[in-house]
């Protein structure tokens, strides 16, 4: 969002090596209860898990009835630490192994041109440019009927589709811990799977379901949408 104020000068964050932290982020829960940080990655986790939650983005339901009524979709985690030494899990679906919708999934993506204009013009006019980060944004879009019935089998690291904390973290503290080990001290729910009333990281329409949610949240606060780029919006003040 940029806003109409004047602002003398710009300042630029550094953010260090891209490289660097990408090599520093675990490629699967094994990595993470080997990690010397694991606890923090854990909690990542946690914070993860409990803000789709509170979002709504899933249910807990029986797997019968799920083969029944709808398609169920496996899921992978994705860790990265940021830059600023943030550990952030992010849950995703496997958006590959999705039946392809009977639909377009297509959301336009912001032009490069576009913002060379608008940062061109911010710059000219002296204004103060500013941005905003929404975290789960993906998870803050409804599913609609036409997307059917979408489940996600249950990773072992959760249970009642909640991470289990404490046995995560006792793994995390028996050396040389394998990976049978882990499958082994894990609580086990294999009848169990997640129904999705949100979109999701990876699913096929999860970035048009956020396009379609946050251009009518836009509209609803008086922005207009450019007829130029479908993702340039701009709000006139009488």
């Amino acid at each position: 969002l940029l806003s109409g104020k004047t602002h003398n000068s710009f300042s630029f964050q550094e953010y260090g090596s891209i490289t660097e932290s990408i090599l520093k982020s675990p490629k699967n829960v094994y990595d993470i209860l080997i990690h010397e940080e694991s606890d923090l990655w854990i909690d990542s986790m946690v914070q993860e898990v409990n803000a789709l939650i509170e979002n709504g983005t899933y249910t807990l339901h029986d797997r019968e009835e799920a083969v029944k009524t709808g398609q169920i979709i496996p899921v992978v985690w994705v860790f990265k630490q940021k830059s600023d030494g943030r550990r952030k899990s992010r849950l995703c679906t496997r958006g590959d192994k999705q039946l392809e919708p009977s639909f377009s999934t297509y959301s336009p993506a912001s032009q490069l041109a576009t913002i060379r204009l608008a940062i061109t013009f911010y710059i000219g006019q002296n204004y103060l440019m500013s941005s905003l980060d929404i975290p789960n944004a993906f998870c803050k879009a409804d599913m609609l009927p036409v997307d059917g019935e979408i489940y996600l089998t249950q990773p072992p690291e959760l249970f009642n589709g909640k991470v289990q904390v404490e046995e995560l973290k006792e793994l995390s503290k028996i050396p040389n811990l394998t990976r049978k080990m882990i499958k082994l001290r894990l609580k086990k729910q294999p009848n169990k799977v997640l129904k999705l009333h949100r979109t999701l990281y990876g699913l096929l329409q999860s970035a048009l379901r956020w396009q379609q949610t946050l251009k009518t949240a836009l509209f609803e606060y008086g922005f207009k949408q450019s007829i130029l780029d479908p993702v340039l919006f701009y709000y006139k003040q009488d």
